[in-house]
């Protein structure tokens, strides 16, 4: 049995589910996962909306931009993620009791997209600490095709 699971599959307060579960709490979780619901959809469209300045014709030509669009772009994504997906797990009430193996996969799909974003967010600070610091470094670094190659480095990072 898991931890904090009854033996019936449902969730439980106490590590060996030995308290009976939380019965009677889906209407709270789905009040939740709305809640959830509702600041993706305030969220994401803001940040769809910076992610589109940033890919504008006289930015993008920039390795700085490109990268602030890559992190924007995985901004988005850990915004569905994070809001989204959860909200509409609460409201079908879905948990790792009762749907141990799907709750996995998304938990390392969630988690793979988080770490790919933290790279590529530090990629960019060493950008922009370069190019105050040493632009000949940053220029061999990031100009031209090079950005990509950072790309590839935050991709690889969370696989």
């Amino acid at each position: 049995m898991l931890r904090y699971c009854t033996p019936n599959g449902s969730l439980s307060l106490d590590p060996d589910g030995a308290d009976g579960g939380l019965q009677g709490e889906e209407q709270f979780a789905k009040n939740i996962g709305l809640v959830y619901i509702a600041i993706g959809f305030v969220t994401i469209p803001i940040c769809c909306f910076v992610l589109s300045v940033f890919c504008r014709r006289p930015l993008i030509k920039h390795s700085c931009y490109k990268l602030m669009a890559f992190t924007t772009a995985l901004d988005v994504v850990n915004l569905a993620n994070g809001t989204l997906l959860p909200g509409f797990l609460s409201n079908q009430n879905v948990h790792h009791c009762n749907s141990g193996i799907v709750v996995s996969y998304l938990t390392q799909y969630v988690f793979s997209f988080w770490m790919m974003y933290c790279c590529a967010s530090e990629i960019l600070a060493l950008n922009r600490m370069l190019e105050f610091a040493n632009k000949n470094l940053a220029n061999l670094l990031f100009e031209g095709r090079w950005v990509y190659f950072w790309f590839v480095v935050s991709f690889a990072y969370a696989v």
